[in-house]
């Protein structure tokens, strides 16, 4: 994550040791978790609750939605 406010966007980069890098995983059930980056405390988030391929995964600060929930499959 590059920057620090909500919808910025979350973009594979090569390993740089930032905090921006590291991801909590955090268990919300037995299947489902959320992701926060230790930089800024935001969660990983689908923008927009949107739903097509290609969806921007941003930073969120976190809000209960559906949206910030990850599976691992």
């Amino acid at each position: 994550v590059a920057g620090t406010g909500d919808g910025t966007l979350a973009v594979p980069q090569a390993p740089g040791g930032g905090d921006s890098q590291i991801w909590h995983l955090d268990a919300v059930d037995d299947t489902t978790y959320t992701l926060t980056n230790k930089a800024t405390g935001k969660l990983l988030d689908v923008y927009a609750r949107a739903t097509d391929p290609g969806a921007r995964v941003v930073q969120w600060q976190s809000n209960g939605g559906a949206n910030q929930l990850w599976e691992f499959q």
